[in-house]
């Protein structure tokens, strides 16, 4: 009985942690971007 109940918490909390990597990969993406843009106007 226990084990019904942890697995679909265990598998929500992944789902989280993959979002939360997505996030920080799409901030990265967009600072980078952001970056070059700047790079490009002063040059």
């Amino acid at each position: 009985m226990q084990q019904t109940l942890i697995e679909p918490v265990r598998t929500a909390t992944n789902g989280l942690e993959m979002r939360n990597v997505d996030g920080v990969r799409i901030g990265t993406a967009v600072i980078w971007f952001l970056e070059q843009l700047n790079a490009q106007g002063d040059g």
